[in-house]
């Protein structure tokens, strides 16, 4: 059955007045789309405000523990009275069961963006792709491409699906500059902030690295 089905696709292209293939790598549209970029920043930047109050949590944490080891220690302390002891080891548990709720606020809040930067990613990709699909089936209308091939698949064996073409027959540039015209100026500015970001982020790395 296989084998009589390949022969009439064989047979149905040959039977084509002129068989026109192109080519697109849709990982690259799909990086270098402005949108892409756009609701990228968009999330990093969400990403660095879930960060910075999820520090502020744990320094609050930080600081609660400060204080127990220190109620703890004094409630040990046998230089002082047993009423003192009492009222440290009594603040020990009250700050024991704030951490406790804490922990639990630091673990909620951390599950909870995760989900939700997760879902808005998910949401972002099949939006794009969806955008960049329309793009792409328009251009092979317009231009009577009989297929159009996606070159960075992979097989569920991590093979390319396309394992060779000319390059006459790629079309992602002409795709990628339809893709983002009239927002050229905007993908530089938006690569230009993410090198910016990058180098700041990796500067602070390697100083963080440096401190004993």
């Amino acid at each position: 059955f296989i084998c009589v089905a390949a022969l009439w696709a064989v047979a149905l292209l040959a039977a084509e007045p002129k068989l026109k293939i192109g080519v697109v790598n849709m990982e690259t549209l799909f990086d270098g789309y402005y949108k892409t970029k756009l609701a990228n920043a968009k999330l990093r930047g969400q990403a660095e405000i879930y960060r910075d109050y999820l520090k502020k949590l744990n320094d609050r944490r930080g600081q609660l523990r400060d204080e127990y080891f220190k109620a703890r220690d004094e409630s040990q302390n046998i230089a002082v009275s047993k009423d003192e002891r009492g009222k440290a080891t009594k603040l020990a548990q009250e700050l024991t069961d704030k951490l406790r709720e804490l922990d639990a606020e630091i673990r909620q809040y951390s599950e909870d963006k995760q989900k939700q930067m997760k879902m808005e990613f998910d949401n972002n990709i099949q939006k794009l792709v969806r955008e960049i699909r329309q793009l792409v089936d328009s251009y092979a209308v317009r231009h009577k491409f009989t297929l159009v091939l996606d070159s960075s698949g992979r097989t569920s064996n991590a093979i390319p699906t396309v394992l060779f073409h000319k390059d006459r027959l790629d079309i992602t540039k002409p795709l990628a500059k339809e893709l983002n015209m009239g927002h050229e100026e905007e993908i530089k500015k938006l690569d230009a902030e993410l090198e910016k970001k990058s180098k700041t982020e990796s500067t602070k790395l390697r100083r963080d690295r440096l401190m004993p």
